[in-house]
């Protein structure tokens, strides 16, 4: 039987995807249709009564199947799942969580801090540490949303705590106002800008005529008394209830707050006490309904080894974030206080040192009534460690570098025949040959100890030995001069013109010279510090003659010499890992036109090539690059320095090593050879400039001493001192450049690269 009515056209099932018409009438049908509309209604209802009678309903197994099919069961049972869900929740929360975490979710500001990752350790080539952290307990203020009056109680209460056990809170107030004197700690231009910083207080200058006033909030406090008095009562509203030095306490924690007040109001905590006992860690703790707010947490302290002050413009040392570090790395995951490194292998190396910080929940307690247990709750990130940095300098011949070099500095000081006695400063590297360029030593003097950024917070004389050690411009003892100081070659830059004269053409081994101690070139008088008359190349290496020199770099020409100082990258920056490298200069037609405006002035003379010949003129170089140059001309092979042996993770897996590139020099092994030969006397001929230095050598060796003139502004000439060389002869496995200045002599200062080789060759280490 069939229903007794047609689908309308408005009517679909569901199943097509069409809409049912959704009126109940249409307000346009006439009276006669509606009437039709009852009499089907009338026709619907008989055809019910008929099914009720000739058919059975549908059984429990058909409804339910047909309940299933339909759209309403899906949504049914959505509301279902999130009902069990929910209940799960609930009855989990009043059934399972422990006390600590239903006092979380009931009470308080539940928050999270950072926690900063341990920084990765320094090691020497022994695996000696040179650079490393020791754990420290850290008290933190967090913003728990308290009133001035409620919130100062606590830091009275805080500041008894710390001053029980003598942890100082008022490091940062004292760089601003010494509040026992009461007087500004920076200059009155500094501490005016400072309040005028709409970061800070925002106030505007003081208009001509008024008196300042402490209750006043719109413009600047030039006097200390006043500035107290403003901060005091207006900012921090610190009650006069409260004794003089209790107000001074208060005042020292709340301005440390509100130099950081945007970072504490966002949730991250300050600290306010480092390294404090483990006795006040759980006062606090436990205490923490009376310490609204306050915090304790684990952080590192860098240690340096009494040694990497012998190393200390490698080693580096590390600080406190800038805001322009942090707007460059930022993107790193690096926050405002964040420390990092700031030279050295620190700075270097700061990709693999720096870990990754972790995150902390904590909670703080909104009423004093409610005390519970520790506010540190569970949950969070872990912090995950820096990596290890394992450096491939030797501290034995290291500290004799450097000892040896101070000896002789002390000796050149105490003269009086140079116009910069006095004044004198230096650097000694050696490179292992056989490890692509490592470097096995590089000393510095004057240097610095690491471990004074560290201690200068509470020790007086490491911040004044850190404050004159930043400050001084003369001796400059944070300069790594080993690859950043330029120092002239002098005669050690006759071993290299040797070598282009020969790879030219321009001279062969046996070439003479005539050396009258004098010779002319472009009406310019050059002359000899001896008289040697016919010589080769070999005995003008061994007695540094200069009018052999002149001469054969004269006959090979600017073009050839310029070129062969470029293969041996001489004028170049090495690449070592370390920042600050100079590239240096290296003589050329180009390099003179760049430095003069004058055309004039712009041409390459003949006069020219003879002096930078000699190491003089347009010459200026890292001792780096000497000892890389020397190294290359040793063995015929240009290495790549470089200061880091491996980087390790926490599992003692190497994740870098540097490369062992070297590349084959383009010139004649025989040339190489004659300029060996040449150097080897040098230290071999009695009647050398270096002979005495290499008495009793456990290798033999080859070098070149040199000491180059240079003008000091007084229009007076002081001479730089330096000495390459390379060892052992037949087999070369190290090369050194040394230098000093303000009086050095060539021959004076080979002493210390000799030393340096008796320290390399006799060490106990293999």
């Amino acid at each position: 039987m069939k229903p007794p009515f047609k689908k309308s056209a408005n009517y679909s099932d569901s199943s097509n995807g069409k809409k049912r018409n959704a009126k109940a009438t249409d307000p346009q049908k006439t009276q006669m249709q509606r009437e039709d509309d009852s009499d089907g209604y009338k026709d619907w209802r008989a055809y019910e009564d008929q099914l009720m009678k000739g058919y059975s309903l549908p059984n429990r197994s058909q409804r339910i199947r047909s309940f299933f099919k339909s759209r309403y069961a899906f949504i049914g049972l959505i509301f279902i799942l999130c009902f069990l869900l929910l209940t799960g929740s609930v009855v989990h929360i009043q059934l399972f969580t422990s006390d600590d975490t239903k006092d979380l979710l009931e009470r308080g500001i539940s928050r999270q801090m950072t926690i900063p990752a341990a920084r990765g350790e320094i090691y020497d080539a022994y695996g000696n540490r040179l650079a490393w952290n020791e754990p420290v307990n850290n008290i933190y203020i967090a913003y728990a949303n308290l009133e001035n009056e409620r919130f100062n109680q606590v830091l009275r209460d805080v500041s008894i705590l710390l001053d029980r056990y003598d942890i100082t809170y008022d490091d940062v107030v004292s760089d601003y106002i010494d509040l026992d004197e009461m007087k500004f700690t920076m200059s009155d231009e500094d501490i005016i800008n400072w309040q005028k910083n709409t970061n800070f207080l925002g106030l505007r200058d003081l208009p001509e005529g008024q008196v300042e006033s402490a209750l006043d909030t719109q413009f600047v406090k030039p006097t200390p008394e006043v500035f107290y008095e403003f901060m005091r009562q207006v900012k921090f509203g610190i009650s006069d209830n409260y004794s003089e030095d209790e107000q001074k306490s208060i005042f020292a924690l709340r301005f440390k707050i509100y130099l950081s007040n945007w970072f504490f109001q966002q949730g991250q905590p300050i600290e306010i006490g480092v390294d404090v006992p483990e006795e006040l860690t759980h006062i606090v703790n436990e205490q923490n309904y009376r310490y609204i707010g306050v915090i304790s947490g684990e952080t590192f302290q860098r240690h340096y080894a009494p040694e990497a002050r012998y190393m200390a413009q490698v080693v580096g040392y590390i600080g406190d974030i800038n805001n322009e570090e942090h707007d460059e790395l930022a993107e790193q995951g690096y926050g405002y206080h964040d420390t990092i490194g700031k030279s050295g292998m620190e700075l270097a190396a700061e990709r693999y040192l720096h870990g990754t910080n972790g995150v902390k929940r904590y909670h703080v307690w909104a009423d004093e009534e409610e005390q519970a247990d520790p506010l540190i709750d569970s949950g969070g990130k872990d912090p995950i460690a820096g990596y290890d940095v394992h450096l491939t300098i030797r501290p034995d011949v290291q500290k004799v570098a450097l000892d040896e070099l101070y000896k002789y500095i002390q000796y050149i000081n105490s003269r009086e025949d140079d116009p910069l006695s006095g004044k004198s400063t230096g650097c000694a590297v050696m490179l292992d040959l056989k490890n692509n360029g490592a470097v096995v030593a590089m000393a510095n003097y004057p240097y610095f100890n690491p471990q004074d950024f560290m201690d200068m917070e509470d020790d007086e004389e490491a911040a004044k030995r850190v404050e004159e050690n930043l400050l001084d411009v003369e001796l400059k003892p944070m300069y790594n001069r080993a690859i950043a100081w330029r120092y002239p070659p002098g005669s050690t830059f006759k071993a290299f013109t040797g070598l282009a004269a020969l790879e030219a053409g321009a001279i062969s081994e046996s070439t003479t010279f005539n050396c009258e101690k004098y010779i002319y070139v472009d009406g310019h008088r050059f002359r000899c510090d001896g008289t040697h008359h016919e010589i080769r190349i070999n005995k003008a290496l061994a007695y540094s003659c200069n009018i052999y020199f002149y001469n054969a770099g004269m006959a090979a020409g600017i073009d050839n010499l310029s070129e062969t100082y470029r293969i041996l990258k001489l004028g170049e920056l090495t690449g070592i890992e370390l920042h600050g490298e100079d590239a240096g200069v290296r003589p050329s037609r180009e390099e003179k036109a760049s430095l003069f405006e004058d055309p004039g002035d712009q041409v390459w003379f003949r006069a020219d090539t003879a002096q930078v010949s000699i190491g003089q003129g347009l010459n200026a170089y890292t001792a780096l690059q000497l000892a890389r140059a020397t190294g290359a001309l040793a063995t015929g092979r240009m290495n790549y320095p470089h200061i880091i042996e491996k980087v390790v993770d926490e599992n003692g897996e190497v994740i870098y090593r540097p490369s062992d590139q070297s590349d084959e020099l383009p010139f004649s092994e025989h040339n190489m050879q004659v300029v060996r030969n040449g150097m080897r006397e040098v230290v071999t001929d009695p009647n050398s400039t270096a002979y005495s230095s290499f008495f009793n050598m456990p290798v033999s060796v080859a070098g070149k001493t040199g000491t180059a003139e240079v003008t000091i502004e007084t229009g007076e000439i002081s001479t730089d001192g330096l000495f390459i060389c390379f060892a052992p002869f037949y087999d070369p496995e190290v090369a050194i450049c040394v230098a000093a200045n303000a009086g050095a002599r060539g021959a004076g200062i080979s002493e210390v690269a000799a030393s340096m080789i008796r320290a390399y060759y006799n060490s106990s280490h293999e």
